[in-house]
């Protein structure tokens, strides 16, 4: 399970991996409104621990903090990420974190590719439904998943 965090919108990408193939399971998109933070990280864990209950992942992908322009938005997204991880660490999930650019790599061939590219590439790997090929959310959140997914060397580690 992928997620990508957000305190106005947020994504979560479920995907089952069988050998090499990846299949689609789930793809929501999370609209937290835009009432007091508190209210809007609330609402996030409450739709993070809903679909840990109800798809069981065996981990929780989440990107690694970045910095950008604004300070206040960078805070905003380590409160969400801050959410994220708590869910994952109350229901015993392993938390695995990916940079922006692995996540892209892993479905683009290219770290710098754009979100139109990831989200064009995830819709034709994963089959997506038409209404969710559109959502960044939904896709970045899936390409967290398949960024994040298990090595077939893992179990030797």
């Amino acid at each position: 399970m992928g997620v990508d965090p957000g305190t106005r919108t947020a994504g979560i990408g479920v995907v089952d991996l069988d050998g090499s193939t990846f299949r689609f399971v789930e793809g929501i998109e999370v609209s937290l409104g835009a009432g007091e933070v508190a209210g809007r990280l609330a609402s996030l864990l409450a739709e993070v621990e809903g679909a840990i209950a109800k798809f069981s992942p065996d981990r929780l992908v989440v990107e690694t903090g970045f910095f950008g322009p604004s300070a206040r938005s960078a805070l905003r997204l380590g409160e969400a990420r801050g959410v994220v991880l708590a869910a994952a660490w109350r229901a015993g999930i392993r938390v695995i974190e990916v940079a922006p650019a692995a996540a892209k790599r892993a479905v683009t061939g290219n770290g710098q590719a754009g979100k139109a590219q990831v989200a064009a590439m995830i819709g034709t790997m994963l089959e997506l439904p038409d209404e969710l090929a559109g959502s960044d959310d939904v896709t970045d959140a899936l390409s967290l998943a398949v960024a994040g997914a298990p090595n077939p060397l893992e179990a030797l580690l």
